[in-house]
């Protein structure tokens, strides 16, 4: 009896002592080939989709982040921040609006020549263009209805077209 009490009392030290010391994991941290980190609050994200070729994730306020995966090199959790933060604030760029039906904008570009790409899933460049003011509309009449990617600077963001 003696030696039943022993095992239950050591298997509970054990326990405690194994989880004593770790904290819940609160960030996704994304490392990039380029060398470069990106850490994301998970309590910003509402979903992350796997693709065959991407890496997406869509934050509570409807932003959508999408990576390629030869850009990844290490996806893992942390529960403290390493490289940019990414939070969705005011100085974020935008797309919008999303589902598109025949232009779509963007906010808080600050620049203006601004180089956009627009690539089917496949990653087929579609349609190059310059954006040479912060106001202008990309018009996308010409696209047929599905999904596309929009690559502006380093960000790429993932619309639907009716």
């Amino acid at each position: 009896m003696k030696t039943h009490h022993y095992k239950s009392l050591l298997v509970v030290l054990f326990v405690v002592l194994c989880f004593q010391h770790i904290q819940s994991q609160s960030l996704l941290i994304l490392k990039f080939q380029d060398k470069s980190n990106q850490s994301v609050p998970l309590n910003t994200i509402s979903k992350i989709v796997f693709s065959k070729d991407n890496f997406e994730i869509k934050q509570n306020d409807g932003s959508e982040y999408v990576y390629t995966f030869p850009s990844v090199a290490k996806i893992s959790f942390s529960s403290t921040a390493t490289g940019n933060l990414l939070v969705n604030n005011d100085d974020e760029i935008v797309l919008y609006p999303n589902p598109a039906q025949n232009v779509i904008y963007l906010k808080n570009t600050v620049t203006d020549n601004l180089q956009v790409v627009i690539y089917n899933l496949s990653g087929c460049v579609l349609m190059s263009a310059i954006l040479s003011n912060t106001g202008e509309g990309i018009d996308v009449s010409s696209l047929s209805k599905g999904f596309y990617l929009l690559k502006i600077k380093n960000k790429t963001f993932k619309f639907s077209k009716l």
